[in-house]
């Protein structure tokens, strides 16, 4: 059976009958997700990666000082406000969307690839930017959802309790269809044959 965009409702439906199924257990990893904020890291660096944006765009030293009298978010601000700073902001876009999407390809199938089988990271990266490439508008597809389910539950920062859970259960049903239920690694990933 292909695997096309109406798959993804078929994950997140199995993913949230698993939900109910152990409820506690599932809802356990949201709490403990939403109490220590695992992608504090990653969101850390990347306002690391902005202020450096910022800081090269403004420049630095007493010329940028007396440029900008304003400091904090009213220097963002105005950063903003003009054609320089539109074309930055878009550019800070396109960079953050390279990032995830690249994040995206080689971790769908890798880490549960890694979790059920014995491979090597190599291999299993492998199969992930493979199964990505076979089915591109697919995968976009259910990024999409990610993301969507990630914005909604950062808006309502209690949503991490429940989606956290559900998109782990649906992520593991999307592994298994996409690389199959006990599929030989030589099927799995080019780099093995």
């Amino acid at each position: 059976m292909p695997i096309g965009p109406a798959r993804i409702a078929g994950w997140l439906a199995r993913g949230a009958r698993d939900l109910s199924r152990a409820p506690l257990a599932s809802l356990a990893h949201g709490l403990v997700f939403t109490a220590i904020a695992l992608l504090a890291a990653i969101g850390t660096a990347w306002v690391g990666f902005c202020w450096l944006v910022v800081r090269a765009s403004v420049g630095s030293g007493a010329a940028a000082a007396g440029a900008s009298p304003v400091g904090g978010v009213d220097a963002l601000l105005h950063l903003f406000a003009d054609e320089r700073g539109a074309a930055l902001f878009v550019a800070w876009l396109v960079a953050g969307g390279l990032v995830a999407a690249i994040v995206f390809a080689i971790g769908v199938v890798s880490v549960p690839m890694l979790l059920e089988r014995h491979v090597p990271l190599r291999d299993a990266v492998l199969a992930s930017v493979r199964v990505v490439g076979e089915r591109p508008f697919t995968m976009a597809l259910w990024a999409a959802v990610i993301m969507l389910a990630t914005l909604v539950a950062a808006i309502t920062v209690v949503g991490w309790v429940l989606v956290v859970p559900l998109l782990g259960h649906a992520s593991w049903y999307a592994y298994r269809d996409l690389v199959g239920e006990g599929a030989p690694l030589a099927a799995a990933s080019p780099a093995a044959r």
